[in-house]
């Protein structure tokens, strides 16, 4: 074999070897998250949300309003229309075919109504759209959050039930030498039983979420599965701002959907009414053969009330539509309100029972550890020594279970007080 090419191959050995190599690979195929900052945990969600079929659905039926409102202005144009009657006169077997041709001049404010009435419908969905892109960024960061809890708790657990193994391995141990009694080992198989059932919730929990994750995130599950939890968390430390509950309330976009639906139930009054009055139009008419075959213009004067009072009943029930529409927004407001309030609880809250459980786990892994010793000692029970293990184990989960809450809830602040836009470009 050519000796250039062993020393080669040995230099290419020591070169991918290297910490160095190591370090480019990482970060070439497994560190695309290595600067990720918050705004990027928020265009995951974005992209997430609007590529969801809720979404999809919601963005048709946008298109379907603005159909409606360019149909509704079409309303003032003429109205074309073609006949082929027959003669009264029996005499006569030639068709008389007429074009028509019909240009409102009053309408009784229909018209216009109708078109303000497709206009609010089409502020409506566009409302909808925006609601349900926020309302999917809320439910895939609450799942997010919820599924690395999962997995967290996943690895306290396992910790656990490795620690209670060992546990067990040494009462074990002593009960064959005598010193302990059965009972303690008994005590601590129950334990770890216990432990190990902890863990295959957690791991069902885990699974569940993930399938949960999924169906919401769509094409994103691997860029939002591998995003680094400390990145998205960035900005959560910061306590969210008093006036984020303002900003929430005039910005939410299902507030302002109600409202156009509001507008637009007004609208459909100013219809009823209208329909009441006659239209009056100038009508073209030519025909193209018949004993008449000419033009003619007139000035036509119509009106289709309906059938007894129904004109007026119509105009009652769109008054008690539009009344319908007004408690909606007043108890979509109220309801909003108390969401709301309900985060900045959950975040305060989070955050007080953070700082105690830091220093609850501290002190519980000193209290395991110390009982450990003493119990070697004869000075403390083997009750007192699985005690504090639980305790300590509680300590680490009840920290993991703050800290989600905590970011759930401030997430869910964020983006419903300014949307799925970038964090760097919201107001100060």
């Amino acid at each position: 074999m050519n000796l250039n090419f062993i020393i080669h191959l040995k230099r290419l050995l020591l070169a991918i070897s290297s910490p160095m190599w190591c370090v480019l690979l990482f970060l070439s195929f497994g560190g695309q998250w290595v600067h990720a900052t918050a705004n990027d945990f928020l265009q995951l969600l974005q992209r997430a949300s609007y590529s969801h079929p809720q979404v999809a659905m919601a963005q048709s039926q946008r298109e379907g309003a603005d159909g409606e409102r360019q149909a509704a202005h079409w309303q003032r144009y003429p109205i074309p229309s073609f006949q082929s009657v027959t003669p009264q006169d029996r005499s006569r077997s030639e068709l008389v075919n007429r074009f028509s041709l019909e240009q409102p001049i009053f309408a009784g404010g229909r018209i216009d109504a109708g078109i303000d009435e497709a206009e609010a419908k089409y502020t409506a969905s566009q409302g909808n759209l925006d609601q349900v892109a926020v309302d999917l960024g809320v439910r895939l960061s609450t799942v997010w959050y919820e599924w690395h809890r999962q997995r967290e708790r996943k690895m306290v657990l396992m910790d656990s039930v490795q620690a209670h193994q060992r546990l067990r391995d040494q009462i074990s141990r002593r009960v064959k030498e005598g010193v302990s009694a059965q009972a303690d080992l008994t005590l601590a198989v129950a334990r770890l039983s216990q432990a190990e059932g902890d863990l295959q919730q957690a791991k069902s929990a885990e699974r569940n979420l993930y399938a949960q994750l999924v169906q919401l995130a769509g094409a994103q599950i691997h860029y939002l599965s591998t995003f680094p939890v400390p990145s998205a968390d960035q900005r959560v430390r910061e306590a969210p701002s008093v006036d984020w509950r303002e900003k929430a309330i005039a910005r939410a976009p299902g507030l302002a959907k109600l409202d156009a639906e509001a507008d637009a139930a007004a609208a459909e009054i100013r219809v009823k009414r209208g329909q009441l009055s006659p239209v009056v139009s100038v009508r073209y008419d030519y025909d193209a053969s018949g004993f008449r075959k000419g033009s003619g213009v007139f000035l036509q004067v119509s009106a289709q009330p309906g059938a007894g009072l129904s004109g007026l009943s119509g105009v009652k029930a769109s008054e008690a539509y539009y009344q319908a529409a007004k408690d909606a927004r007043r108890s979509a407001e109220l309801e909003l309100r108390q969401m709301l309030d309900t985060d900045f609880s959950d975040y305060d809250s989070a955050l007080g029972r953070i700082q105690s459980y830091e220093q609850l786990q501290i002190s519980s892994r000193e209290v395991a550890a110390s009982y450990a010793r003493q119990f070697v000692a004869g000075r403390k029970s083997w009750l007192d020594v699985l005690n504090a293990v639980r305790e300590s184990v509680a300590a680490d989960l009840s920290i993991i279970d703050a800290k989600t809450q905590r970011s759930q809830a401030w997430w869910r602040l964020r983006l419903r007080a300014f949307g799925l836009g970038e964090i760097s470009k919201e107001p100060q």
